[in-house]
């Protein structure tokens, strides 16, 4: 049974991860970086941050469930698994955002932070 109880914790990590990725990009989308009161009744009948939500319900459950068949001491730290995704996951979605926002790739390494490679010195690239 702790097999069945690893992979619900490590199930749910993802869910937890996805779900939070999913409601940070219909806020981020529909009002920015702050919200009112107002906009968080808006965000009921938002799809995206609704499935986040289905989402995190069905990680939280599934959480449950992997700690009704393990211990905690065998479930709780598969459960940082989820930070680890949520990290992966916003990265990846930030490089494509700023990426289709410039227009292309950049000509520069990410990593690269010397005056060479400044944002001044970026050009970008011509659509095909």
């Amino acid at each position: 049974m702790v097999w069945i109880a690893v992979t619900a914790a490590f199930v749910s990590a993802a869910f937890l991860a996805l779900g939070t990725q999913r409601q940070a990009a219909a806020v981020r989308n529909a009002h920015g970086r702050e919200v009112s009161g107002k906009q968080i009744v808006q965000m009921l009948k938002n799809r995206t941050w609704l499935f986040g939500l289905v989402l995190m319900i069905t990680g939280v459950i599934l959480n449950i469930v992997a700690l009704s068949l393990a211990p905690l001491t065998v479930v709780q730290p598969l459960g940082a698994v989820a930070l680890v995704l949520t990290t992966i996951i916003t990265r990846g979605t930030a490089r494509y955002a700023s990426t289709a926002q410039r227009g292309g790739p950049s000509r520069c390494a990410p990593s690269a932070r010397s005056a060479s490679c400044s944002s001044r010195s970026r050009r970008p690239t011509k659509p095909s």
